[in-house]
């Protein structure tokens, strides 16, 4: 008989989790049942536990011997084996319970089991149970570090997980720590966090020591002609606002080979069938779809795959960025040179055949037509290939995209022109009209059109990119061997990092050393720069205008101010208002309809048109075919969507959703619950009033010269309003911090 093995794992958070690692158990021959739980997995086989712990291990996570079990019992009243399998088997029926040890005097459980619960069903088996030590389960307080919260609704969903779990009495949770106070083991306390869907470790970790700053006696300079300490508005960086939150399980595709609305049809029906997916939003415009919901990666994949179209997932917002880069200047290049193709060869024809009146094959011009049919074959397999390619893709998948008509068109054009060439006594006279330039042209004019949509894409992109760019590409981190140059990527919470004056600030922290201006104008609005010392945080983007401090890292990568503001404004470029939506499920069938409406239009002229009909006939289904493309209809939502959500995010706007764009064409009164803070951000010259007959230019000349070195707005306001006016020479000045300027 097969032993049973109990192993406690580590770094599991979801279902996703636990299957992943029932299903690299049960792939065993081995094993004959395994039962897999977030902490646990039971295992009956006669394989060393060695070899399931390198199965797990294998699968991407932890595991050990499970030695200490969550809740020990002291027995009483057991009188025999019989008596030991009925509190077992009681014991195994309470809810959370994984595995038990039974003897006739003691009892441990691994599990999530509340002790009460256990020693009830003890107790109402007619035996007695008491918890072998009450010194373990007096209320004791955990502390916990926490990762993956970014808002108020982070803490609250945190929060109630905590407070609904046997054994807390209480729990207090901030962004990035928690404390709990009860009866519940650490153990149970974590799952709980990881069971909605976030992380914790317990706290205590050691931190890299500090190098202390240089001390001195001088006060630190601010790099102004006059502070003014005006408190920074706090509205979008209050984490408690829940207007601000950002799904942290949420997860961006780059797709390829999308190319009109019906594709992200398709596209997005793939990814909404996967298992776990709770929304998916697909862009056209950015070649990307935004999936919410704990969904494995591979499973998201295959799912667009499956559909025709090629998706790859980058988390890290700066590598995506390069390789949206990396495939639109790849994508430019590809649809200039093959548009230039089709054009060089379409645009010859086309003017040849109308000023010579060349169109109509006769005995002369065959084999210059012949000729030209085979030059239009090439042009029509290296330029538009790609048409004919994702045509045949979309037929295999049962549906119909853009190229579906542009394959259809073309294709049709070609195959009755090299007809008429081949075999011209099979047609009249008058059919013999010839349509090689056509499927030239059209493809030459549509990969132009892409080309163009590309340039316009990446112009409507350029707004997020500068919000990317606020943060610098590497941090200086103090650490026991001194500084280091790290990448901004390896950066981890709780790592002490230095700044210095022109400093861009890497990551969001709380300052432990030191003392700094900055200038907070991109989270803010605010132009006058903040002090910042001991204990006050800074974050990502801004930068240090004056002074060095050392300040530890609270919030990294995805985690900081400025990640989720760019998370923001990426989910309101993908978001669809109601007019999107509408255009999406018109585009979802336009192609198969207009199919349809071409065949009957070009039935109607054979049957009912004039002679030549088969002539006709054709022209008016390859005009069908190839003008009813559903590019603008796909097209004109995202990318005016996009660009309008980029620019607002470039002025400090944030649209939380293309919704509220819809809704806003429609206002006619906005009112502001500030008085006399809507500003340009910067300050201006406004009035100057001089006395003792000095004119407003010798005035500004001096106060001009006074400033010429300082950064400080309201100077830079004065040296703007002085702009061409010649400043005199002076001695140097100093700015001390509060006191102006000074020589």
């Amino acid at each position: 008989m097969a032993k049973t093995t109990l192993l406690a794992l580590q770094g599991l958070s979801c279902s996703h989790c636990v299957n992943s690692v029932k299903k690299s158990l049960d792939a065993r021959n081995d094993i004959e049942q395994s039962t897999v739980t977030i902490q646990y997995a039971k295992i009956d086989s006669d394989a060393t536990v060695e070899s399931l712990i390198k199965t797990i291990e294998e699968a991407g996570y932890e595991a050990h011997l499970a030695t200490q079990a969550d809740v020990k019992l002291n027995l009483s009243g057991l009188n025999c084996m019989k008596c030991v399998g009925k509190t077992e088997n009681a014991l195994l029926a309470v809810d959370g319970v994984v595995a038990v040890n039974v003897d006739k005097t003691s009892a441990e459980i691994f599990g999530t089991a509340n002790a009460k619960d256990l020693i009830a069903a003890v107790v109402a088996e007619g035996f007695e149970a008491s918890l072998a030590n009450e010194e373990e389960n007096k209320p004791k307080t955990i502390e916990l570090t926490l990762s993956g919260l970014n808002c108020g609704h982070c803490i609250n969903s945190v929060k109630k997980a905590l407070e609904g779990t046997d054994g807390v009495e209480s729990a207090q949770v901030e962004l990035t720590h928690a404390t709990v106070t009860g009866t519940a083991n650490t153990e149970r306390v974590i799952t709980a966090i990881q069971d909605a869907g976030y992380d914790a470790k317990l706290a205590g970790a050691n931190h890299p020591k500090t190098e202390p700053l240089t001390q001195t006696d001088a006060p630190l300079e601010a790099s102004s002609a006059a502070i003014c300490d005006i408190p920074v508005e706090e509205a979008i960086l209050d984490n408690n606002n829940a207007d601000i939150s950002i799904d942290d399980d949420s997860t961006q595709l780059l797709i390829d080979g999308m190319t009109c609305a019906s594709c992200v049809s398709k596209v997005q029906k793939a990814l909404q069938s996967v298992s776990g997916v709770e929304n998916a939003r697909v862009n056209l415009a950015e070649r990307s779809a935004l999936v919410t919901g704990h969904v494995n990666h591979d499973d998201l994949i295959n799912a667009v795959e499956k559909a025709g179209y090629g998706a790859e997932i980058i988390q890290d917002d700066v590598k995506r960025r390069e390789r949206q880069q990396e495939v639109a200047v790849a994508n430019m290049k590809r649809f200039r040179w093959q548009a230039a193709l089709a054009l060089v060869v379409g645009i010859p024809v086309m003017v040849w055949g109308m000023i010579g009146d060349n169109m109509m094959l006769t005995e002369a011009n065959h084999n210059i037509w012949l000729t030209i049919g085979i030059i239009t074959l090439i042009v029509m397999i290296a330029a538009g290939g790609h048409f004919y390619r994702n045509a045949w893709q979309s037929l295999k998948n049962g549906s119909a995209t853009m190229d579906t008509l542009v394959a259809l068109g073309t294709g049709a054009a070609w195959l009755y022109s090299i007809s008429v060439n081949l075999w011209p006594e099979v047609f009249p006279a008058q059919a013999r009209h010839l349509y090689y330039e056509a499927s030239a042209m059209i493809i030459g004019l549509i990969n132009l059109g892409h080309m163009l949509e590309q340039r316009a894409r990446q112009r409507s992109s350029k707004a997020l990119e500068r919000l990317l760019d606020l943060t610098p590409p590497t941090a200086r981190v103090v650490t026991d061997n001194g500084e280091v140059e790290m990448p901004l990527a390896d950066v981890k919470q709780g790592m002490i990092l230095r700044l210095a004056t022109g400093d861009k600030v890497p990551v969001d922290g709380e300052i432990t050393q030191g003392e700094v201006w900055m200038d907070e104008a991109m989270l803010t609005g605010e132009p006058i720069p903040q002090q910042k010392s001991l204990g006050d945080t800074i974050h990502a983007g801004t930068t240090v205008q004056d002074g060095s401090v050392l300040f530890k890292a609270a919030a990294v990568g995805s985690q900081t101010t400025l990640a989720r503001i760019i998370k923001l404004v990426r989910q309101a470029q993908s978001s669809k208002p109601e007019i999107g939506q509408l255009a999406d499920k018109i585009s979802s069938v336009f192609v198969p309809i207009v199919v349809v409406i071409a065949l009957i239009a070009g039935a109607i002229w054979y049957f009912f048109g004039p002679s030549p009909q088969i002539t006709y006939a054709l022209v008016i289904i390859t005009t069908v075919l190839i003008i009813a493309c559903p590019c603008a209809l796909g097209l004109a939502t995202p990318m005016s969507i996009i660009s309008g959500v980029g620019r607002a995010a470039e002025y400090g706007v944030l649209v939380r959703d293309a919704d509220a764009l819809q809704q806003a064409s429609q206002l006619d009164t906005l009112v502001f619950d500030k008085t006399g803070t809507l500003t340009e951000g910067m300050p201006q010259v406004t009035e100057i009033h001089t006395f003792n007959q000095i004119s407003e230019t010798q005035a500004l000349a001096l106060a001009g010269a006074l400033e010429s070195g300082s950064n400080h707005p309201l100077a830079k306001a004065i040296l703007t309003k002085a702009e061409g006016i010649k400043l005199p020479q002076i001695k140097p000045i100093s700015n001390p911090c509060w006191y102006g300027i000074k020589w």
